[in-house]
């Protein structure tokens, strides 16, 4: 199964509109997105070549752009829309990934700085992003060649609460089982649920992910919880049972 090569629409919240996918976006930049950051980011090092949290290491469109250097990485995955970026930037605490209202602009796989002496990858979403097959075939095989290295340490499953049973959540969930891949499954959004949509999303994700993490890039409900997790998991430190 190779999950970053697939084009297929998903079915929105019910009661929602179907959102449509977008045409081939401009390749090359810095990561085209924005969204609120939490904290100020530090520096490692001196001098004005300092690294900084949220810094983008690298840009990856082909094989040949990965970092000469591997660090250990935490992977940032799930379907378009569903709020990778934002999430990205409240964990770096800074505009690093610029978030986009329409579906399917990360083309790439985009390596960013923390604090923490570990790197985040921000991947393509998957599901129903429209682009070129042969554009979908790269990801698949930028995907496969991150994955298999051995630097990927964790991945953060972001799954919508408003569609806790999602087929291609769960393909992501088995594709990164059949890799050994340890993954946090962590619910965005969770801002927008009444108590009482909490509650039901609450029974509805456990059921189909396990353990889930809600949080809020927009209020930073969860947030600090979950940087813990990932700094925990990433020293070897498993501390709760995520799917």
């Amino acid at each position: 199964m190779s999950l970053f090569s697939t084009d297929r629409r998903i079915a929105g919240p019910p009661g929602g509109a179907r959102t449509r996918g977008v045409g081939e976006a401009r390749r090359g930049s810095a990561h085209e997105r924005t969204a609120s950051p939490a904290a100020p980011s530090r520096r490692r090092g001196r001098g004005p070549s300092a690294v900084r949290a949220g810094d983008l290491a690298a840009a990856v469109h082909r094989v040949e752009d990965f970092p000469k250097a591997r660090r250990p990485v935490v992977a940032i995955v799930g379907r378009s829309n569903v709020g990778k970026s934002t999430l990205l930037n409240r964990l770096v605490g800074r505009k690093a990934a610029r978030a986009s209202r329409s579906p399917g602009k990360t083309r790439g796989i985009y390596f960013y700085e923390t604090d923490e002496g570990h790197q985040i990858a921000d991947f393509p979403g998957t599901g129903f992003a429209r682009v070129s097959k042969r554009e979908r075939e790269s990801w698949a095989g930028l995907a496969e060649e991150l994955f298999a290295g051995g630097s990927v340490r964790l991945a953060v499953r972001l799954v919508d609460p408003r569609v806790p049973r999602s087929p291609v959540d769960g393909e992501m969930k088995k594709y990164l089982e059949q890799r050994g891949i340890p993954t946090v499954a962590v619910a965005t959004k969770w801002d927008r649920l009444s108590a009482r949509e909490r509650a039901q999303a609450t029974r509805d994700l456990e059921e189909a992910h396990g353990e889930v993490l809600p949080v809020s890039a927009k209020t930073g409900e969860g947030i600090e919880r979950l940087r813990r997790e990932i700094r925990l998991r990433m020293q070897g430190k498993e501390v709760t049972s995520h799917g």
